[in-house]
């Protein structure tokens, strides 16, 4: 995690709401305790960590998917919570099996412009920003 987004101000909100999103693409078919170690009581989060796990048992490789915020407001800041709402873009992404296969059902094009919203909790223990809620719509 980049040391701004272990600060307890309205930018380190947002670099650690950024370098979570890059964390999802980056983890796919490697390992979700990354984003586990980030997330608490985050259905979605919890449900890109198992799939991760899932798919690098299953030995299935990811190229792309990165995820990248298109526009943003600032993060809206109160004490503990930081609360977001942005588009993210991403990239295509191909996905091969253990076999070097392609695995078309597994593969996205890129999106572009996808409404987003997340809330994060500042962790007094981690000294840095958690998160709490993740939308893709």
């Amino acid at each position: 995690m980049p040391d701004e987004a272990r600060q307890q101000t309205a930018s380190g909100a947002d670099a650690a709401f950024r370098y979570y999103l890059s964390l999802i693409g980056r983890q796919a078919g490697v390992d979700g305790g990354p984003l586990r170690q980030l997330s608490q009581d985050c259905e979605l989060c919890t449900f890109f960590a198992d799939q991760s796990d899932a798919d690098a048992l299953e030995g299935i490789s990811f190229q792309g998917g990165e995820i990248t915020v298109a526009a943003s407001a600032p993060p809206a800041v109160n004490d503990l919570l930081a609360e977001f709402s942005a588009t993210v873009d991403q990239t295509a992404v191909s996905a091969t099996d253990a076999q070097g296969q392609a695995l078309p059902d597994r593969s996205e094009d890129a999106v572009f412009g996808v409404p987003t919203s997340a809330s994060m909790t500042w962790s007094t223990t981690s000294q840095a920003w958690i998160t709490t809620s993740l939308l893709f719509e």
